[in-house]
């Protein structure tokens, strides 16, 4: 790994320090999530995606679920 001195001086390498601060690493972490978010929407395990299908599966639960409860409700007495 990476001692801290290392880590430091790599960091000291990207530009815009002056002027942005802590702020200059902001476009590296905007990169870094849309990546994660590409890879969960895109990659699949087996039969499954990370949280497309779920998000399917749980609307048809829900739809079914209201399906069902528009069916079984109780009837007035007359």
């Amino acid at each position: 790994m990476f001692t801290r001195a290392q880590v430091r001086r790599i960091l000291q390498r990207v530009p815009g320090k002056q002027r942005l601060g802590i702020y200059r690493f902001l476009p590296f972490f905007f990169v870094l999530g849309g990546t994660m978010e590409w890879i969960m929407i895109k990659v699949r395990v087996g039969q499954e995606t990370f949280c497309w299908s779920a998000m399917v599966r749980s609307r048809l639960t829900a739809t079914s679920a209201s399906q069902g409860q528009a069916i079984l409700l109780p009837q007035p007495l007359e």
